[in-house]
């Protein structure tokens, strides 16, 4: 499926097709519709531009809640 957007909308937006895929990705990221590389994929990034973009929106690729989880999962398997 393709999704056609108007090059008047994007001009209007001052904005590049390529920018535009990027903001729609990372938007269904922090909506998790979308996991870290199905976002990659969806705009075409490199893991690594796709990290250098999510810092400068101030995004963290790991949730509070993920990291407690973690933390729970390693005190089970390494109790002190």
């Amino acid at each position: 499926m393709a999704i056609v957007i108007d090059d008047k909308i994007l001009m209007a937006a001052n904005i590049t097709e390529r920018e535009m895929l990027i903001e729609i990705a990372f938007i269904l990221y922090e909506k998790n519709v979308f996991g870290l590389g199905k976002a990659r994929e969806f705009c075409g990034l490199s893991l690594m531009d796709f990290e250098e973009e999510m810092y400068k929106r101030n995004i963290s690729r790991f949730s509070e809640e993920s990291v407690l989880q973690d933390i729970q999962t390693m005190n089970k398997l390494f109790p002190k």
